[in-house]
């Protein structure tokens, strides 16, 4: 009899030892991860626009209203569309661009492209010279520089920077920018008649990469 019990004592202490060891087989832990992406979003959020007509004539050049037609920091906007109207020799267009960096990530800005609507390209390229200046701003003051120039009609759909070893770091959040400045002038002494006007429009984006 007291074999037996102590069998039973045994198949008992056997079965809850077995449970122990199922248990410790199937006990999990539950680990939460959250994870969020990072972003690169390179913004226009200011333009200025500045006109110098010919003093040989009346005629001032027009400058259309972009698109949106506000850039500010509530309504930025990654391209920006602009039309020149009544544009002669003798005209300088000047158009300024604030190019922040809004997203988390910093940035490299390479370069920008110019991109024009159809075949209006035509009517401002052949004579037209172009002169840019990016400059770089970190804390408020200028870092990088990077310039270039050229007749419309031999400047790429993209300026790239890069290529000529020049890059604008702009750090992430709205602090720190880039200035893009366009200068579109026609040389008054090209003999081209005043009666020539040059219209156009044409889209202007940064180009960037991450840092």
């Amino acid at each position: 009899m007291k074999k037996r019990n102590v069998v039973v004592v045994v198949l008992v202490i056997a079965l809850l030892l077995m449970g122990s060891a199922y248990a410790l087989w199937t006990d999990s832990v539950t680990v939460n991860v959250t994870a969020q992406s990072a972003t690169m979003d390179v913004l226009i959020n200011y333009r200025s626009v500045s006109v110098a007509p010919t003093g040989s004539l009346p005629v001032v050049t027009d400058i259309g209203t972009p698109s949106p037609a506000v850039i500010d920091a509530a309504n930025t906007t990654d391209a920006v569309q602009e039309t020149i109207t009544n544009f002669i020799p003798g005209d300088t267009v000047t158009l300024t661009y604030r190019i922040i960096n809004d997203g988390t990530i910093d940035v490299l800005l390479t370069g920008f492209n110019i991109s024009f609507a159809g075949t209006s390209v035509q009517d401002l390229q052949a004579d037209t010279h172009l002169t840019w200046t990016m400059t770089g701003f970190v804390g408020g003051l200028a870092t990088d520089t990077a310039t270039g120039s050229g007749q419309l009609n031999a400047i790429a759909t993209t300026v790239d920077v890069e290529a000529s070893g020049a890059v604008i770091e702009i750090p992430a959040g709205t602090a720190d920018y880039c200035e893009l400045t366009l200068v579109f002038y026609i040389n008054d002494s090209t003999g081209i008649p005043y009666s020539t006007v040059k219209e156009t429009v044409f889209t202007v984006e940064p180009v960037f990469r991450q840092n």
